[in-house]
């Protein structure tokens, strides 16, 4: 497995705001044809997963025993700087959460060049 760090200087091609509804899961939409990285910043815990389809996604009920099968990671609330993660053009990120109680939340996703 190759390892991508992150880009020193990358452009903003696309920002998606994921608003989180306090239970389920939020997804993207597809990333564009340039889109080979992603930087996700959360308001709060959570786990992502980069996709081909929404079917791909784990439920909140199944989170622990599907996380690593599916390449699901957990993002820390409030990361200053964002997580990085290596994206094809045409997926799609997922995010779920434990947290309840969080109407409005706002998962910021960037597509990065």
């Amino acid at each position: 497995m190759a390892y991508y760090g992150k880009a020193a200087a990358s452009r903003i091609i696309a920002g998606q705001p994921l608003s989180w509804a306090g239970t389920g899961t939020s997804f993207s939409t597809k990333f564009s044809g340039e889109t080979f990285q992603v930087r996700v910043i959360s308001q709060i815990n959570g786990w992502v997963a980069v996709l081909d389809t929404t079917a791909q996604m784990f439920s909140t009920s199944t989170l622990m025993s599907t996380v690593g099968s599916i390449g699901a990671t957990f993002i820390a609330a409030n990361t200053a700087n964002g997580d990085y993660f290596a994206c094809n053009p045409g997926q799609i990120l997922g995010f779920t959460s434990t947290t309840t109680g969080t109407t409005g939340t706002i998962i910021s996703l960037a597509e990065m060049s």
